[in-house]
């Protein structure tokens, strides 16, 4: 790899790939989904989200209560779990139909990984919809500098 392959690489790893989605429909290319170009098992985009979500997340940004935060919570959770079934759904269908068993075993894996990362991956969630600092605009520059973000506590 060349220093550049590197820089880049880097970087993607570092803003995440929610800043640097490219719209197409109504969902979102994840370039970091490149790594797995040749993979049919690995979806490339994630689906927009729904007006159910949108409408919790601006009522918990309106008015941030713990009611509001529980709703919004449930939501995101009810959402991962049907991106968990969805997994699981494909898992099975590689089971009988996958000519090799890599295709298989790469979904197991994201399926357990999923799994067992859960509760993690929910509060990354909350934490991207709660955070004042990530509303659309909190992080435009007024003066040439950009807010730096550390860890948020809740």
């Amino acid at each position: 790899m060349n220093k550049k392959t590197i820089l880049l690489i880097t970087v993607f790893s570092l803003v995440g790939f929610t800043n640097v989605t490219a719209q197409r429909g109504n969902k979102k290319v994840n370039p970091q989904s490149k790594q797995f170009k040749y993979s049919t098992t690995v979806e490339k985009e994630r689906p927009e989200l729904d007006e159910e979500t949108k409408r919790l997340i601006a009522a918990y940004r309106k008015t941030p209560t713990q009611s509001n935060y529980n709703a919004l919570r449930t939501k995101v959770a009810a959402n991962y779990d049907a991106v968990i079934a969805r997994k699981k759904a494909k898992l099975e269908e590689l089971k009988r139909e996958a000519k090799h068993t890599s295709k298989v075993t790469e979904m197991q894996e994201i399926v357990d990984e999923m799994l067992k990362d859960r509760e993690n991956r929910i509060n990354q969630t909350m934490n991207r919809f709660t955070d004042k600092r990530l509303t659309p605009g909190a992080r435009e520059s007024k003066d040439g500098y950009l807010p730096v973000l550390g860890r948020h506590k809740t």
